[in-house]
């Protein structure tokens, strides 16, 4: 039987080039949750906490 690991795309986006094409990916789909997700991905890559306050 074969097990599978989560995939971690945050260790094939150490290069600013790679991150930049995946925020660019994301913005022109104008897909919310997948802007938020590159979002996301991207700080982890740069090991930025981000948080968020709503008011």
């Amino acid at each position: 039987m074969e097990t599978t690991r989560p995939f971690d795309p945050v260790k094939y986006l150490a290069e600013p080039r790679a991150q930049q094409e995946l925020l660019d990916d994301a913005f022109a789909s104008g897909n919310t949750a997948y802007i938020a997700d590159a979002l996301r991905i991207v700080a982890s890559a740069l090991n930025v906490t981000l948080s968020a306050r709503i008011s």
